[in-house]
């Protein structure tokens, strides 16, 4: 009998090892680029983000090119190919944290880095400095949907807190300032369809006539995420708000908000608007949605739980790349 109780236990013991040492173990998870269709098919998980060539932490937005090429705004702006991701350094200034890059339809980039706008030509691989020794620092460029007009914010020094909207012609090559915007403009963007500047002060959506007269309030709310404003690609009369962690469509004719999503306010909020579609893509927790504009309907993308930050859609809208943290010993 005393054998017996022996075998048991060790047997006993054996049974609990196993379970413990079970080939699957506890979860393990690491963070990958990936990228999906927009109706959630043809998931694809591209690499690692440890073999990327910069620190993640460094790692705070994705673009898309016109010709589908992905760039990484990290410590420097990095360029791939999308299905075979090597980024490579493709220009030499260092990013700005916040909205940096501006990508126009003519392929080109204009970058606010180290207080000055510069233009980097795809085809051509030139990088110009547009605003060569501007006094103050440049940031937050938006480039308007008919490639005219560039706007950012201006402070006198990345430390000075007052910000000032202004705008850069990409026909003459001038630089306006515009003082009476207020002195705490967030962000803004040109209208071509009513020829006026529209801006986020910390009080809500402003907008001005682009010699400074007529600064007029249109709608009061407390501004949240700089990523949240854009116009939209296909109507002017449209501009993509954070209307109190309420992504919102307000209709500068009108003066109505369509299209209200609640956000996420404990979550990084990532909206981004498609060049050649009518799609709204944004972010909720770990969840990619998108809205089509054409027949206003809104839907989250299939088996993009895992998404942990970043995230931009290609220009016609089918695909999306994002960053993910997945489980790797299922």
């Amino acid at each position: 009998m005393k054998l017996y109780n022996i075998l048991l236990l060790f047997c006993f013991a054996l049974l609990l090892t196993s379970c413990i040492t079970s080939p699957d173990g506890p979860p393990q998870y690491d963070s990958f680029v990936c990228c999906i269709n927009a109706d959630g098919t043809g998931f694809q998980k591209l690499i690692s983000i440890s073999q990327l060539p910069f620190e993640i932490s460094k790692l705070w937005d994705l673009y898309t090119t016109k010709n589908g090429k992905l760039i990484f705004a990290a410590d420097k702006y990095y360029i791939s190919e999308p299905d075979t991701i090597a980024p490579v350094p493709f220009i030499d200034i260092r990013t700005n944290f916040g909205i940096g890059m501006t990508l126009s339809n003519d392929d080109k980039a204009y970058i606010c880095s180290n207080g000055d706008l510069f233009k980097y030509d795809f085809q051509t691989h030139n990088l110009t400095n547009l605003t060569d020794d501007y006094h103050g620092y440049l940031m937050n460029p938006r480039i308007s949907n008919d490639d005219s007009i560039i706007t950012m914010i201006q402070k006198d020094s990345i430390s000075y807190n007052p910000t000032t909207l202004c705008y850069y012609k990409l026909l003459d090559s001038t630089i306006h300032l515009l003082p009476e915007g207020g002195l705490y403009t967030q962000n803004g963007i040109y209208s071509p369809s009513d020829n006026r500047l529209y801006h986020e002060q910390n009080n809500g959506l402003y907008r001005i006539n682009l010699n400074g007269e007529n600064n007029e309030h249109l709608l009061s709310y407390s501004p949240l995420s700089s990523k949240s404003f854009n116009l939209t690609f296909y109507n002017d009369n449209l501009i993509l708000i954070n209307l109190s962690n309420l992504l919102s469509l307000y209709d500068i004719n009108s003066g109505l908000a369509t299209f209200t999503h609640q956000l996420d306010a404990q979550n990084e909020i990532n909206v981004k608007c498609t060049k050649n579609a009518n799609r709204i893509y944004y972010t909720v927790g770990n969840n990619i949605f998108y809205h089509n504009l054409d027949d206003q309907t809104s839907f989250k993308v299939p088996n993009t739980s895992g998404r942990e930050f970043a995230m931009c859609p290609t220009w016609d809208g089918n695909k999306i790349y994002y960053i993910a943290n997945l489980r790797i010993n299922k």
